[in-house]
C-alpha cells in the first residue's frame, strides 16, 4: 500500500495494481466454485444414480420372480410379478420377456435411440427400460439384460446407456451397441460404484 501526503497528514489506499489482483483471485475462485458446483451435471448424476439403483430392483424382482414361477416371467407377467413397473404396449409376450417398460418414481432421458432391445426401431421414442432374453450368443438360457439410457453428465458428451446383465453386473456401453447380443467385455465399461 502507498502512503499519500495531504497536509503533512497520512492517509492509506490501494494502489490500481493491488485492486486489479484482488479482482483476478476473486475471477479465479469463481471460475473453481463453478467448475465444481455444476448444477447440471450434479443433478444428472443424482438421475443416473437412481437409474442405477431402479435397474438393480427390477433385476432383483424378476430373479424373486423366476424363484417362485420356476422360470423368467413373460412380458405379460411382468406387471403382475413387479410392482410399480407399467409396461409398454410391446409387452405382450406370453412365452418370452422383451419389451420395455417404465418404473414409476425414475425419470429417464425424454427421448431415446432406436436398439435398446432386438428389433427396436423406434428411433426419438420416449425413453423406456428395455428388458431382453434374446439368445444371440452372448445371453444363456435364463439370462437377462435390462437396458436404460443414461443422463449425461457434460452437455457435449455421447450418449451411453446402462446395462445390467443378470449373469455379469452393471455396465455402461455406448449408445450406438447392440445391447441384446453384444460382449459387455468388450465393448462397455464395468459400473463399480
Amino acid at each position: 500500500m502507498k502512503k499519500l501526503n495531504k497536509n503533512n497528514g497520512s492517509e492509506t489506499g490501494f494502489t490500481l495494481i493491488e485492486l486489479l489482483i484482488v479482482i483476478v483471485i476473486i475471477g479465479i475462485l469463481a471460475g473453481v466454485l463453478i467448475a465444481v458446483v455444476n448444477p447440471y451435471r450434479q443433478q444428472n448424476r443424482a438421475r443416473n444414480a437412481t437409474i442405477k439403483a431402479s435397474l438393480t430392483k427390477v433385476a432383483f424382482g424378476i430373479n424373486t420372480a423366476r424363484a417362485s414361477l420356476g422360470r423368467l416371467p413373460s412380458s405379460s407377467e411382468l406387471a403382475v410379478e413387479l410392482d410399480n413397473v407399467t409396461p409398454n404396449a410391446d409387452c405382450t409376450g406370453a412365452d418370452e420377456l422383451d419389451c420395455r417398460f417404465t418404473l414409476s418414481g425414475t425419470s429417464l432421458p425424454s427421448t431415446c435411440d432406436a436398439g435398446l432391445i432386438a428389433g427396436d426401431t423406434e428411433t426419438g421414442s420416449k425413453c423406456s427400460m428395455a428388458i431382453s432374453t434374446t439368445n444371440a450368443g452372448s445371453l444363456v438360457n435364463g439370462a437377462f439384460r435390462i437396458t436404460a439410457k443414461q443422463f449425461k453428465i457434460n452437455p457435449a458428451d455421447v450418449g451411453a446407456v446402462f446395462v445390467f446383465d443378470s449373469t455379469r453386473g452393471l455396465w455402461s456401453c455406448p449408445s450406438d451397441v447392440n445391447y441384446s447380443t453384444v460382449d459387455l467385455a468388450s465393448s462397455c465399461t464395468e459400473v463399480t460404484e
